[in-house]
């Protein structure tokens, strides 16, 4: 499903993308996995803490979810290449804000959400905001994969006090060759 929202921006939502192995995998690494706080550094967040568990590349393909990306890339032919990924933690303590993931137009941001369950009175939807005041809400749902332009203006909803568990996501951060080269100074890119 496309949602055809902020502009000319795009933002896709893709539910059962990937097999139930590769959602098990996932939700099993997150169980393990070494999480720090992160205090977010982003224009209109600078107040929110949350838990990540940063990922490299050799972690990023190992959660087998590359390729599902690749063709989704492909299909909407986009060239996108890998700048970082890491899991994110989100609990009922999780404060959350408005914000941009890039100022750089031809960036992208891809959201896999991965739990075993979750409820719709449990929180954790994200809000996309559009310049003429309207809102764009995309529920948490497991195995549902959200990629949009990481300028659009957006929000993880709070965790509700009813959620019997953590909110999970992988977060992979991409950009065009010529932004992450000229603004990343990365050289060994990475196609997705």
């Amino acid at each position: 499903m496309k949602i055809d929202c902020i502009k000319e921006k795009q933002i896709y939502v893709l539910d059962d993308i990937a097999p139930a192995y590769v959602n098990q995998k996932l939700l099993d690494n997150s169980m393990k996995a070494n999480y720090k706080i992160h205090k977010c550094n982003r224009y209109l967040a600078e107040n929110d803490y949350y838990m990540v568990c940063p990922l490299s590349d050799q972690d990023l393909n190992s959660t087998e979810i590359v390729p599902y990306i690749s063709n989704l890339f492909k299909s909407i032919e986009v060239d996108q290449y890998f700048l970082r990924s890491y899991i994110n933690m989100y609990t009922q303590a999780t404060p959350t804000s408005a914000h941009v993931d890039e100022s750089e137009v031809g960036c992208y941001t891809v959201l896999f959400f991965f739990c075993e369950s979750w409820e719709r009175n449990w929180g954790g939807e994200v809000t996309f905001y559009d310049v003429d005041g309207r809102n764009y809400t995309v529920e948490y749902q497991p195995n549902r994969m959200v990629v949009f332009d990481g300028t659009i203006l957006h929000r993880v909803n709070p965790i509700t006090s009813f959620a019997k568990g953590f909110r999970f996501s992988l977060a992979i951060k991409c950009a065009s060759k010529k932004v992450a080269e000229e603004n990343y100074k990365l050289t060994n890119l990475l196609k997705i």
